[in-house]
């Protein structure tokens, strides 16, 4: 079972091989709504969009936001620096990290349903496991960013 909708700005792609209804679908992309309420910062009600307005104490951001934070800083100190959240203007915009994050979470909920089968694409990051419909192992194509003509 394979469905596309619009979430997070961009194109969200859930096929789930031997899912036996749309409930774990529907499940998937419950969880990228929540993920979007909480982390973007197009959202005026969002986690992220309070934190930086200075509405919310450290002490009561959610876990999420938590994990994703320690994720952000750990990913900045790998890159010496290169990848950081925090804009010039002191604010945090996790968009850079939160997308990979939400995909392998999403990827559990399917593989805690048991489910083996699966290809999760949000925006061009995807996690894949298993067989796709037909029987074979996922093929993946990456484009060249600055030649669309070549591989």
């Amino acid at each position: 079972m394979r469905e596309t909708r619009i979430l997070m700005g961009m194109p969200i792609t859930v096929d789930v091989g031997g899912a036996p209804n749309g409930e774990l679908i529907d499940a998937v992309f419950g969880y990228f709504e929540h993920i979007d309420r909480r982390f973007s910062t197009y959202r005026a009600d969002s986690e992220i969009t309070a934190i930086n307005r200075g509405d919310v104490p450290v002490v009561d951001w959610s876990g999420e936001m938590m994990e994703v934070l320690a994720l952000a800083r750990q990913t900045k100190d790998e890159t010496d620096g290169y990848f950081d959240i925090r804009k010039p203007d002191g604010s945090l915009d996790p968009s850079g990290i939160v997308k990979g994050w939400a995909i392998r979470n999403a990827a559990w909920i399917v593989q805690r349903a048991g489910i083996c089968d699966f290809f999760i694409e949000a925006g061009g990051d995807i996690q894949s496991c298993g067989k796709n419909a037909l029987g074979h192992d996922w093929s993946i194509g990456i484009r060249n960013p600055t030649t669309r003509t070549r591989s």
